[in-house]
């Protein structure tokens, strides 16, 4: 039996179609616009069809299940008989619900439940289906269709995306608007469109089901984002070209591509994927990202392609640790970029005769591993699988204007066999060192970069028209640094290697490293660029560093237990980094009034100390230079000059001294002594976790009329002073709410004057941070103001 529901002789305004108030009777009411009951009906066994026309709108909220019977408001085909809108709350069938609407598509409510469960789910719209309230399915094969507006749906099962109606062509929009689609799984099946997903804006799919996929079984186009970007995300596999007669399921967009996948990734057959594809110059790229492997394969066919059609975006490629990136597919340009870069990390990566990568209009191909301390085998005449292994033939296979070989988070690289690169530049990077074991020979430029050092061993010729050698740099753009050559060389090196001796050293204009940690006294002069200093532990007095140009560092690595620059020691040094012996390291360094270039600053990193490193910092002598002091965990000590210092000492329990000037100091962790000085100082907070509990802050000589303490909280003000009251040692925190919490409210600050145990007689201020009126530690301010300027006043602003 079926029956037709003739709404288009009736009022305008919404119907709607709902249970008649008994549970599992099988009958639902049509309620008029107006409130009265438009029709009563018992649900058939076949079709249950609602025609309406424009002025009208359907909502739907069904109850009791429609069983087999299909259910249809409006038509796909004929927009005479559709609703403006439809909005659905609850509808259910084992058969097919096809909705067709002039305007929208949506769910009416907003409870975060199904809202349609059908076998077949077919839907056309105007303007927009789940558009700003996402609908809810569960329906093994899906349909829709929208002119504008976009199309929104989560499934809460594996979906089919296709082949449900000859009138639909998979998820479209057609003018405008994004699609966006999460299932359990997800199979592009449709077989009558331009593609399985086609939309006029952006695409995004997202499989959520731990062992399901992204798949496609038509042999059409899977996915055309003509006015946006593509995203697929799936929990195990994304898989293209493997099904179908044709293999032929390309992947394009007019902006970017961004894979993940929670295991493999497969493009085969005649299957390309391209972004920036449609000449709208968004200068998008592809990103793919998986926890296995990457397969560019020939099983289904010869010609499957991953690339960037136009503009600078990048090919970015990211396996899994220990996963393989494998180029089967018969083509030069399996992967390509004609204008971007290629990156490409994997564990292990195969080349295979017929395939290859090819970048053009400047852009360059880097490989490098996807597991961080992973060692590269560079000239490898096998494919282990302990090392990323690349051998010559395989790298010939590569045509790019510049072949980066190695990334800085990779483990040592090491040239085990002679390589001939016949075009183009070549770059080798040693995560940690470089090892030169066999012959080099290029037709352009030859770069060789490692974090720690590059060591060429003897009897190797390197033959090279340039040579840039770059030590413990990851960039790419440097063109010096120290490197131990023992064999022969043909081109040219920057080599700025300090021995035991009192060295004179002479850079140029590239960003070099001095490596002066043998000892000796040495002068050593960068020139233009941005040098450093690495002295580790053998700095004196009596060296000598001249930064020139740029922005300059000087390294230190060591015990220094006394150290005093004279006014000409540092010349044109922006930098000092102090680096952690893990626990070893300790530094006292008092600097002249020289030190610093007049009206510029100086940066002391010393943030990478841990606790048990102490820093020592006495710049009381600098009159018209300033300092920025970053320190680390352990218990320091800094002081600065005339100027407007800025100190953030980390963790540890550390005393700040500013001096004069208007200086900004952070005591960061630890209970921490903070002296801002004359001038108008600033005492920074980034968390109550900073000074809280028995490790509150001692703010010292606090100016009440200049002073103020910044906090990334704002603070409504002062509720009060409480004069009276114990706080101990034992008992602090106690002590401390039991006697702020009366006046203590959100986001205020109170101050507390203890008369009794171990902290009478000292003031505190107490900040709610946490917005709850009371306090707590770890989540509120303590500080201890010890010999204010003046006495603070509950009624001032001093919070900012």
């Amino acid at each position: 039996m079926a029956i037709t529901i003739d709404l288009s002789g009736g009022i305008n305004g919404t119907y709607t179609i709902e249970d008649d108030g008994i549970a599992g009777n099988g009958t639902s009411i049509v309620r008029a616009p107006d409130g009265t009951v438009f029709t009563t009906f018992v649900h058939p066994a076949d079709s249950i069809t609602v025609l309406s026309r424009a002025g009208q709108n359907v909502n739907v909220n069904v109850t009791d299940s429609l069983a087999n019977a299909s259910f249809t408001i409006g038509s796909l085909t004929n927009a005479a008989v559709r609703p403006d809108a439809i909005g659905v709350n609850f509808l259910q069938t084992s058969s097919t619900i096809t909705l067709g609407a002039n305007t929208t598509i949506g769910e009416f409510g907003s409870d975060g439940t199904q809202d349609l469960l059908a076998s077949t789910l077919l839907m056309r719209a105007g303007t927009g289906i789940g558009v700003g309230n996402q609908l809810r399915i569960q329906a093994g094969t899906l349909e829709a269709e929208s002119n504008t507006g976009g199309i929104d749906i989560f499934s809460y099962t594996a979906t089919t995306i296709g082949g449900g109606s000859a009138d639909l062509a998979g998820l479209r929009t057609v003018t405008s608007g994004d699609i966006n689609f999460v299932g359990g799984s997800v199979t592009l099946a449709d077989t009558n469109g331009s593609a399985g997903v086609d939309s006029a804006g952006g695409i995004s799919l997202t499989s959520y089901g731990a062992s399901q996929d992204i798949s496609s079984t038509s042999s059409f186009d899977s996915l055309i984002a003509r006015g946006g970007n593509i995203v697929l995300d799936s929990a195990r596999d994304i898989l293209l070209g493997t099904g179908g007669t044709d293999f032929d399921n390309d992947v394009r967009a007019a902006g970017s591509i961004t894979i993940t996948a929670g295991r493999d990734f497969v493009i085969d057959g005649f299957a390309d994927m391209a972004a920036n594809d449609f000449g709208t110059g968004s200068n998008g790229g592809v990103s793919i990202t998986t926890g296995r492997n990457i397969s560019v394969s020939d099983d289904h066919g010869v010609d499957a392609s991953i690339g960037v059609s136009t503009g600078t975006g990048n090919l970015v490629l990211t396996t899994g640790a220990g996963g393989t990136l494998e180029l089967a597919a018969n083509s030069a340009a399996a992967l390509f970029a004609n204008g971007g870069n290629v990156i490409a990390n994997a564990d292990r990566m195969l080349i295979e005769g017929d395939s290859g990568i090819t970048t053009t209009g400047g852009g360059t191909v880097r490989l490098g591993t996807a597991t961080a301390g992973r060692n590269i085998l560079v000239g490898s005449a096998v494919d282990g699988a302990t090392a990323l292994e690349l051998s010559d033939a395989e790298m010939d296979r590569i045509t790019t204007s510049g072949l980066y070989v190695g990334n800085v988070s990779s483990g040592f690289t090491s040239v085990v066999g002679s390589l001939t690169r016949a075009a183009g530049q070549l770059l080798l990077q040693g995560g940690t060192d470089l090892w030169i074991n066999a012959n080099i020979t290029t037709s352009a430029g030859l770069s060789l970069f490692a974090a720690d050092g590059v060591f060429q061993a003897a009897g190797t010729t390197i033959n090279a028209p340039s040579l840039s050698v770059v030590v413990d740099s990851p960039d790419s753009d440097a063109a010096g640094g120290t490197a131990t050559l023992g064999g022969n060389l043909v081109g040219g090196s920057v080599t700025v290697n300090g021995g035991n001796d009192s060295d004179n050293l002479s850079g140029s204009g590239a960003n070099e490293m001095f490596l002066l940690a043998d000892g000796g006294n040495d002068v050593a002069s960068g020139g233009a660029g941005n040098d450093r200093f690495y002295f580790g532990a053998a700095l004196t007095g009596a060296d000598v560093a001249n930064g020139g140009d740029g922005a300059d560092s000087v390294i230190l690595d060591g015990v220094y237990a006394g150290l005093t620059f004279s006014g000409s020691s540092l010349q044109s040094i922006e930098i000092i980094r102090l680096l952690s012996g893990g626990g070893s390291n300790d530094y006292s360094l008092t600097m002249s009034d020289g030190n610093v270039v007049t009206g510029g600053f100086m940066t002391i990193n010393a943030a990478d100390l841990v606790a048990g490193e102490n820093l020592t910092f006495i710049a009381t002598a600098e009159t018209d230079g300033r300092y920025v002091v970053n320190s680390g965990g352990g218990n320091d000590i800094l002081a600065g000059g005339s100027k407007n210092d800025q100190f953030d000492s980390g963790a540890g329990n550390d005393s700040l001294y500013g001096g004069v000037g208007d200086d900004v100091l952070h005591g960061g962790l630890g209970s921490d002594l903070l002296n801002g000085g004359a001038g108008w100082d600033t005492f920074t907070y980034s968390a109550p976790t900073e000074s809280t509990g028995i490790d509150f802050d001692r703010i010292d000589r606090f100016q009440p009329n200049r002073d103020s303490i910044d906090l990334p909280t704002a603070v409504t003000g002062w509720t009060g002073t409480v004069s009276g009251g114990a706080l101990g040692i034992v008992t602090f925190d106690a002590d401390l709410a039991s006697a702020v919490n009366g006046a203590l409210q959100a986001n205020s600050a109170v101050l507390f004057n203890p008369t009794s145990g171990d902290f009478a007689g000292r003031m505190f201020a107490v900040v709610d941070a946490d917005g709850d009126g009371s306090y707590t530690v770890g989540a509120d301010y303590v500080f201890e103001f010890v010999n204010p300027v003046s006495a603070p006043a509950a009624a001032a602003a001093y919070f900012i």
